[in-house]
């Protein structure tokens, strides 16, 4: 698992709005449902043959690079044109993210490598890819102009998530993993905005399978007393569920994790992920993972 988990952003967990704000007991006047909406700017890519299946790990990845909260104000564009390999084994993409204008995948040519064309300003783009690799020993590697890293099997295949911070801007590479199964799971990313005369943080987002397909919205609140409470709805929606559990927080955002739990309160899983403070911008952002238990 990785043991990384800083943030990046020196900001204050609430940010000084002006006195005609919005409502205070609303999470849609924090964050309207046409914000939540907007990330589902997605392009599924063009088909490709399967992977080949191995014997060793297999997850899906989830990658965001980078201003996850958005800044329309934003002076210049960064180039993450660039690429995802493994040392040995297979890598195949699944979804992409907020890919527009001149933004698009390159034809892959080999099992092992995807690549893309991809500029940001006042947004993110991101990809999932389905990898799967020999051993723990093995090493998937993102490679782009303004940040590269190389990971172990061992530190992914389990599921986990990071984000690290690029620049002073605001910009980041966020990761998610999550271990391949036939089990309900998936990946989940939005936004955060705190109240400015009460005493709570509003989230919104959402929630996608294991692939990276939408497959509906998360919202829900952190509390006073770092406790959050919350619902889940699929995609003309309907509630599904809630989410109960805490938030913990540092001086730059903080994790969470919590219970799904269906309409009679039985649970269902678990929702962990990772937050940013509001700071460039008058929301945060946050990402993170979700699993189902099944007879898999």
């Amino acid at each position: 698992m990785l043991t990384f988990r800083s943030l990046g952003f020196a900001a204050v967990a609430a940010v000084a709005l002006a006195a005609c704000g919005p409502a205070e007991d609303d999470e849609r006047a924090l964050i309207p449902d046409s914000d939540v909406a907007a990330l589902q700017q997605e392009t599924v890519p063009p088909e490709t043959p399967a992977a080949a299946s191995t014997s060793g790990r297999s997850f899906y990845l989830r990658l965001a690079w980078g201003l996850l909260a958005g800044d329309k104000s934003a002076p210049n564009w960064v180039d993450w044109t660039g690429s995802l390999s493994a040392s040995e084994g297979t890598v195949q993409l699944t979804h992409l993210t907020y890919f527009d204008r001149e933004d698009r995948p390159d034809a892959q040519t080999e099992a092992d490598r995807i690549s893309w064309v991809s500029k940001t300003k006042p947004h993110f783009d991101g990809i999932v890819a389905r990898v799967e690799l020999p051993s723990d020993d093995a090493t998937v590697t993102f490679e782009t102009p303004a940040f590269s890293r190389t990971f172990r099997a061992s530190e992914l295949a389990g599921g986990d998530d990071a984000v690290f911070p690029v620049d002073s801007a605001g910009h980041v590479v966020s990761v998610s993993s999550i271990p391949a199964s036939s089990c309900t799971g998936g990946f989940v990313l939005g936004y955060l905005r705190p109240a400015t005369r009460a005493s709570w943080v509003a989230f919104a987002g959402r929630t996608t399978d294991r692939t990276g397909k939408f497959t509906g919205t998360v919202r829900f609140r952190e509390l006073e007393d770092g406790t959050l409470q919350g619902k889940t709805m699929d995609l003309d929606g309907k509630i599904t569920g809630s989410v109960r559990g805490t938030v913990v927080r540092s001086a730059d955002g903080g994790s969470f994790s919590a219970e799904l739990l269906d309409a009679q309160g039985r649970n269902q899983g678990s929702l962990t992920g990772l937050f940013e403070n509001a700071s460039y911008s008058q929301r945060g952002a946050f990402q993170g993972s979700f699993e189902q238990p099944c007879a898999d």
